[in-house]
């Protein structure tokens, strides 16, 4: 693996029940306490999922992942979606709203020094009524606009390809490619999560050559959402298959510890050093 590669965790700076997030808490002592754990463990980097933060808040959360010597790998505003953001809304206002709400949170990774943001649910869900097409012109001019607005805070954003029992629309890294290209939707990056990828993706390594450079970002939980080594996936060719399109940038482990956070954090920690440390 590049020597640049860096691996991440999921922790919520709110309290939440939503599932992939290892660690989370609204109070910032836990949150210090927290980020000293991870720092510990060996990550490098969390994948900041906040609900709605103010600027003071921002900076006392950066000030408290500089302590623990942590970078945020993603800002998740988790909870944009259910504001009735909306990127492919038939209604222009709604788009236009959703657009502003969105790159008003860019404010915020800016304060955190987050690379990245997503773009997955808040994307929107194409109606019985709808044509595809539609939609996706939509939804293409949305992003444009969105990738162009987030130059300015240093963020690139990442489309997360999503099971089709959870959107229904951009299952899998093909139909991300694909729609990119399309749409020529200039300057947006993909985000791979492995748990959707085992749902939609025929093959996982092939999928990961095709989209190449257009990978930005990675999630790397298991076949069942568990920490990495807890399911059947084979981290040995999914690992290879990022190192052979050059990847350097987070692995992170967006899991659900169902209940078993500290056993989630370090059992993934140390099975991915094993094989990113095992020379085939």
């Amino acid at each position: 693996m590049s020597k640049n590669i860096k691996l991440g965790l999921s922790v919520a700076t709110f309290e939440t029940n939503f599932g992939p997030i290892v660690y989370a808490t609204s109070d910032l002592v836990k949150l210090s306490e927290i980020f000293h754990k991870v720092r510990n463990i060996g990550y490098e980097s969390v994948d900041l999922f906040i609900d709605q933060t103010s600027e003071e808040k921002a900076y006392a959360i950066k000030k408290l992942l500089d302590e623990n010597e942590l970078k945020v790998s993603m800002l998740v505003c988790i909870y944009l979606a259910e504001l009735g953001v909306n990127f492919g809304s038939t209604d222009a206002k709604v788009r236009e709203k959703s657009i502003q709400t969105y790159i008003d949170q860019m404010k915020i990774a800016k304060i955190l020094d987050a690379p990245t943001m997503p773009v997955g649910f808040i994307r929107g869900r194409i109606t019985e009524k709808d044509n595809l097409g539609d939609y996706y012109k939509r939804l293409s001019e949305s992003l444009k606009i969105l990738v162009e607005g987030a130059k300015q805070y240093s963020v690139e954003l990442c489309l997360e390809p999503i099971n089709r029992y959870e959107v229904n629309t951009i299952f899998s890294l093909d139909d991300a490619i694909d729609f990119i290209d399309q749409y020529e939707v200039q300057g947006l990056k993909i985000l791979a999560d492995f748990f959707h990828m085992n749902i939609e993706d025929a093959d996982m390594v092939s999928s990961i050559k095709r989209a190449g450079n257009k990978i930005r970002h990675v999630h790397i939980p298991d076949s069942n959402r568990k920490a990495p080594g807890m399911g059947h996936l084979n981290y040995y060719e999914l690992l290879d298959s990022l190192n052979s399109i050059g990847y350097n940038g987070y692995l992170v482990s967006e899991a659900n510890p169902f209940g078993q956070s500290d056993l989630c954090a370090t059992f993934g920690f140390e099975y991915l050093e094993k094989v990113m440390n095992t020379k085939k």
